[in-house]
């Protein structure tokens, strides 16, 4: 259980790290207001696929941590506003993906360590 800060602190940084990047390369305040954004989101989800196989215990978290990391990244650029709710929805949303690719990753390094 010590290991779980500093995952979480890892991956947590890389999520911010990664929507930041995104959002530079993307020249928007909002990174899904970007043509390119289903690339970014793409990238993400191999990102909690990757974390999930590598820190198998609660994969979903890292796929919250993730996805979840583009909101302060979207309050930084855009500042808050009342469309704050809606993209919190949106996000929700984008959940369910990411925590399937995690789960398929966490539980096939579950099976390969078995074997």
């Amino acid at each position: 259980m010590a290991k779980d800060p500093f995952r979480v602190l890892t991956v947590t940084i890389v999520g911010l790290v990664f929507w930041g990047l995104a959002n530079i390369v993307s020249g928007t305040e909002e990174p899904w207001d970007s043509p390119d954004y289903l690339n970014f989101y793409l990238g993400a989800l191999g990102l909690c696929a990757a974390f999930g196989y590598l820190f198998e215990a609660h994969p979903w978290r890292w796929a919250v941590i993730i996805i979840f990391a583009q909101w302060p990244i979207m309050a930084f650029t855009a500042g808050l506003g009342p469309l704050m709710i809606v993209g919190l929805g949106f996000l929700t949303l984008q959940l369910l993906p990411a925590i399937f690719a995690s789960l398929v990753t966490s539980n096939l390094r579950k099976l390969q360590l078995r074997s």
